[in-house]
């Protein structure tokens, strides 16, 4: 048996335990609460953005399409109700570039406003004449409006793969976090495991086997077998439980032998 834990009382013993088993306990909640912490004001934010931002790049692309498919089948048909797709595609975008100056991080921005001069120069050189009804100057244009709308494109499927990849990253992260959170969460519950085997097998060996040779000793006693003595082992209590037995099984002897020799 560890000296250390053989000088120590019976409470102080117990009570090393408890503080121990409450001292891990409380690390493992308060590491999981910061990592909790850090998902939900660091990560899950940045990814709800992402998440918006990349809704609304989709919103945005479909509000080009619907002006682009309202617009030509307006100067095709010459039919105004062709129109009301492009005014939809309108408010579509409008809407779709507030939502993404609110969630586009500073590293993307570049790329966002690369997609918006390009939309600016498709409206500006081609749909701005056609919507407005300037007719006369469209027709001989309309392959200006298709390479200027190809150009959009290609800057639209650049910021999209951006933030789609940004979107990924973030993923990853937030599966790391969880995967660490339950890492940690699984690295406390062994911990701990094993330290209640490891302080069952000493309090067995402190307490248990005392109290049972105690108990085995005063079962001799009462039986009248007073001739063998009980070992001093575990907590300060147990040994002086045991001193005071051995003291009293020694009296018992010399009262009998006062008895015997009278």
């Amino acid at each position: 048996m560890n000296p250390v834990l053989h000088d120590r009382s019976l409470a102080q013993q117990l009570s090393r335990v408890f503080s121990l088993f409450s001292a891990l306990v409380a690390g493992g909640f308060c590491l999981t609460a910061l990592s909790y912490a850090a998902t939900s004001f660091w990560v899950t934010p940045e990814f709800d953005r992402s998440r918006l931002a990349l809704s609304a790049e989709s919103d945005a692309l479909a509000g080009m399409i619907d002006q682009e498919n309202g617009l030509r089948g307006y100067l095709f048909a010459r039919d105004p109700k062709f129109l009301a797709a492009y005014t939809r595609g309108t408010i579509g975008l409008a809407r779709a570039h507030q939502v993404l100056a609110e969630n586009v991080g500073a590293e993307l921005t570049p790329a966002m406003l690369g997609t918006r001069l390009a939309e600016e120069r498709w409206h500006e050189r081609w749909a701005d004449a056609a919507a407005g009804g300037r007719l006369e100057a469209v027709p001989a244009s309309w392959m200006d409006g298709k390479v200027l709308f190809d150009s959009y494109r290609g800057d639209e499927a650049t910021f999209a793969d951006a933030l789609a990849e940004r979107d990924g990253t973030l993923r990853l992260r937030e599966r790391r976090l969880i995967a660490a959170r339950v890492g940690l969460e699984l690295t406390v519950f062994v911990v701990i495991f094993f330290l209640a085997l490891r302080q069952h097998r000493a309090l067995r060996e402190s307490i248990v086997i005392p109290v049972a040779a105690l108990l085995e000793h005063i079962g001799h006693v009462r039986d009248g077998q007073l001739e063998a003595t009980v070992g001093l082992a575990g907590p300060r209590e147990l040994r002086q439980l045991g001193e005071g037995l051995n003291e009293m099984v020694g009296a018992l002897v010399t009262a009998r032998r006062s008895a015997e020799a009278r």
